[in-house]
Parts: C-alpha cells; structure tokens; sequence
C-alpha cells in the first residue's frame, strides 16, 4: 500500500505511514468510499454521473450571446490559406516603399570589422575625447567670479580686508 498523502509505500504491518505520520485506517476508509462510489457509477448509467452535459446536449453562444449549435459542421476549405493570401505578404525587391533590403554584413560575429561597403578590410579607432585647455581656463574663471560675487553679496571679511568694499 501507499501514502495517499505523500507516496511513500507503506509495509502491510504499520499502523502508520512513516513519512507523514498518516494513519493506514483512515487511508483504508478513503479507498473504501472511492471504491463505492466507482462501483455506483458503474451501476448507474454514466450519463447521469457525468459533469457535464453531452456534446449534442451542451448550449453554445457567441460573444454577442447568439446560441451557435456545435452540430454544425464547418467547411474546412475556407479556412485553408490561398495563394492570394500568400502573395499578400511582401518579397525583397518589390516596390513597396516599406519593404527594405537586407544590409551586408560588415561586422564578424567577434565585433571586428570585416569589410565596408567598397570590400575593403578596414578597422576603425575612435578618438579619446580631449577637454582643451581654454575650457579649463575659462571654467576656473567663471568660479572665481561666482565665488567674488558671493563674496560682495554677504559681505565678506577677506573684501574688507583687502579694501575692495
């Protein structure tokens, strides 16, 4: 026998599972009860134990709520794909504006260049960015004015020391 709780096989001499701590009585009772009640739908007639309805008796509607009769057959060929339907989908090189042609590889799968639009190999190194010296110089420049400004406005001792206010 095993656990109808976790599995484990359970010897015919325990009195419990060893996994789960389960007692084998109650899982005896169960199995008795599933049996009974497989041995009723037997003796009844299927259709009545049955969830759901049968096919032919089962009620169908739409989105909109207009009943549909499953009974109804539905003609295969329409939803085959013509060839028009197929035609429909742009090829490289027709004239559709939106439809564009494959670009050729330059770069190899390793991220080296391997040819340009000429065919020739080439290999391209981009320049580090240089901050000029005059940035520099006129940076310094709007900080001290800043930094006198702000000096000026709150009056400051170095000013009154230097005799500028």
């Amino acid at each position: 026998m095993y656990c109808l709780n976790c599995g484990t096989k359970i010897s015919d001499d325990e009195l419990q599972c060893p996994n789960c701590g389960s007692s084998v009585a109650s899982m005896k009772e169960r199995i008795a009860k599933a049996e009974e009640m497989v041995a009723y739908t037997d003796a009844v007639d299927p259709s009545v134990t049955s969830k759901m309805p049968l096919v032919s008796e089962r009620s169908y509607t739409d989105k909109d709520g207009n009943p549909l009769d499953p009974s109804k057959e539905v003609d295969v060929e329409k939803l085959k794909t013509n060839e028009a339907d197929l035609r429909a989908i742009p090829e490289i090189g027709d004239d559709d504006p939106y439809v564009t042609k494959p670009m050729q590889k330059i770069v190899s799968d390793s991220g080296k260049v391997v040819a340009d639009v000429d065919r020739e190999p080439k290999s391209y190194l981009q320049d580090v960015p240089e901050i000029k010296v005059w940035h520099r110089v006129v940076g310094i420049v709007i900080c001290l004015f800043l930094a006198f400004c702000f000096m000026w406005v709150n009056g400051s001792t170095w000013l009154r020391i230097f005799n500028i206010i």
